[in-house]
């Protein structure tokens, strides 16, 4: 349900309302759905190390993972890339009223 963000405020205009109950419940059910189809293609395939990433594995194990991976390359001379992505604030720019007319 959408509401007033002030009793004040004309309900007529969308921008009076709070926009983020929806689109937070959306996000959240399409992550979940890519994530849990991802993770049995990840699966079929075989395409997660032994030790990480996989159900009742801890993120600590993850890391670990990883930074025994990078220190092996290192060994062996080879190069090695790290990239990480923090995503925590992507839809913190997101226009509500465009993407309210969208849906």
């Amino acid at each position: 349900m959408a509401r007033l963000m002030k009793p004040s405020l004309n309900p007529d205009d969308l921008n009076s309302f709070h926009p983020i109950s929806y689109v937070t419940f959306l996000f959240k059910l399409i992550e979940h759905v890519v994530a849990k189809q991802f993770t049995a293609q990840a699966n079929k395939h075989d395409l997660f190390p032994v030790i990480a990433y996989r159900h009742f594995h801890s993120t600590e194990t993850a890391i670990l993972a990883v930074h025994n991976d990078i220190v092996s390359a290192v060994d062996k001379g080879h190069i090695v890339a790290l990239v990480l992505l923090d995503l925590s604030s992507a839809f913190d720019t997101v226009d509500y009223t465009l993407l309210q007319g969208r849906i």
